[in-house]
């Protein structure tokens, strides 16, 4: 072999060496770039998209009915229980569940409309309470002077609370929070609350449930 040809060899193979030696650099570099782009332990996209995870705003279920017509009828169930008003201006389904909430027991009693023509009808027998096993809870509010507060798509016990929290069932159906507040003094203590619930396609809005709450039980 000439030494034209030895050298030509040689030559070559130090091409090779330094395009293998280029190589490696490059795939190390882009390996480090990727690395910076997302750090090791990054959390992934889908754990971490914006309102992921975020609850859903409870909505307001109106029915067939406006707001403004939900508070009407609820101000005027309030105004029966106060003997304030006739019964033949309140709208009742032919039967009426009474609630108590959770805290007070969550015992139930269905209640035709001819019963409910007399507010002392109006109750619920708790069952499950160790303090308090067998008391009569009145639904109709205590007599004198309070401020009334309503809210539609809420449930009222002196704060304001979505009616989810105490029943996913009736949570569904059109409902309007009201609140007597008898001594502003005296706190939640002094309040009486009870949500009223409609039927979504009756109209004027019909009432199919109501749930009674206390600050304290």
């Amino acid at each position: 072999m000439s030494r034209e040809e030895e050298g030509a060899i040689r030559a070559r193979a130090v091409v090779s060496a330094l395009l293998l030696a280029c190589s490696l650099v490059i795939g190390s570099c882009e390996g480090d770039r990727s690395k910076a782009s997302k750090p090791s332990g990054s959390p992934s996209p889908d754990r971490d998209a914006p309102g992921a995870t975020s609850p859903s705003a409870d909505s307001v279920p109106l029915g067939a009915h406006r707001a403004e017509e939900l508070v009407d009828a609820a101000k005027t169930v309030v105004a029966f229980l106060r003997g304030e008003a006739d019964f033949d201006r309140i709208r009742l389904s032919d039967t009426v569940t009474l609630y108590l909430s959770p805290e007070g027991g969550g015992t139930r009693s269905a209640v035709t409309r001819e019963m409910l023509r007399d507010p002392s009808n109006w109750n619920v027998r708790s069952g499950d309470l160790p303090n308090a096993r067998g008391t009569v809870y009145s639904f109709a509010p205590p007599k004198g002077k309070a401020e009334l507060t309503t809210r539609v798509g809420r449930h009222l016990n002196c704060r304001d609370y979505p009616l989810s929290s105490r029943s996913q069932e009736l949570a569904r159906l059109p409902h309007v929070g009201t609140m007597l507040m008898f001594d502003e003094q005296g706190g939640c203590l002094h309040s009486w609350n009870l949500t009223l619930v409609f039927d979504p396609e009756q109209k004027p809005p019909t009432l199919v449930a109501a749930v009674h709450d206390r600050w304290e039980w």
